[in-house]
């Protein structure tokens, strides 16, 4: 997607990365965050009862995919936007993992794993890169993707699992819900040593973590929507 063809592409790529960022910041605060869920399921655009800095972000997202629908609109794709409404699934998973730690909850790696297929924002992110392909991405692509394809569930379960092995520490300690690492510890009663080895070497290859994700990975399921 890097040739010239594809600009378009990176140019709706790089704006919901940056909004998936900000919504990553936002969902580290519990409050209020069962309203902002809803309102953005129900795609209530009149945001009447979101307090300003979630109006900023949800106006943010709509100005964004507004965008989205009027260049995809004009090559003949205006049923893009529909599919980009599914950012509503990592919003569940951000809430579900807020609520996880607020109530003090170490899930099964099983149960993290479903949310975090989401977190990581790898579906989103395929969306937003396929959005901006122009014919290259026709509707079949889209029904393709919602279809949990087993390349997409790899790629975003091995994204989440390399991503909580570099920080699952430095995210422990400013508070931050159990991570993969932490789940398989406690579910398996190993080290921490013993799973991806001693700091600051963060080893994939021959931890416990390399057999269970290829074991594993291709069978899970992204949660029905």
């Amino acid at each position: 997607m890097w040739e010239p063809k594809f600009s378009t592409s990176r140019y709706i790529l790089s704006k919901l990365t940056m909004l998936v960022s900000m919504v990553d910041d936002i969902y580290d605060k519990i409050d209020e965050l069962e309203l902002f869920t809803t309102v953005v399921e129900g795609w209530d655009t009149s945001m009447k009862d979101l307090p300003d800095y979630m109006k900023i972000y949800f106006g943010s997202l709509i100005d964004v995919l507004h965008e989205v629908d009027t260049i995809t609109t004009g090559e003949g794709r205006s049923y893009c936007l529909e599919y980009g409404k599914q950012e509503r699934n990592q919003m569940r998973a951000y809430l579900t993992e807020a609520r996880w730690f607020a109530r003090g909850e170490v899930p099964t790696v099983e149960e993290y794993r479903r949310v975090g297929i989401y977190s990581c924002a790898y579906p989103l992110l395929t969306y937003s890169a396929l959005a901006g392909m122009g014919e290259k991405a026709p509707k079949e692509a889209f029904d393709w993707l919602l279809a949990d394809p087993k390349i997409l569930v790899a790629v975003s379960d091995h994204c989440r699992l390399m991503d909580d092995i570099v920080s699952h520490e430095f995210e422990q300690k400013r508070g931050h819900v159990a991570l993969s690492v932490e789940c398989y510890m406690k579910q398996h009663r190993v080290s921490r040593v013993e799973l991806v080895g001693p700091p600051p070497r963060f080893r994939f290859e021959g931890s416990y973590f390399a057999p269970f994700f290829v074991k594993r990975s291709l069978k899970l399921r992204i949660p029905q929507r």
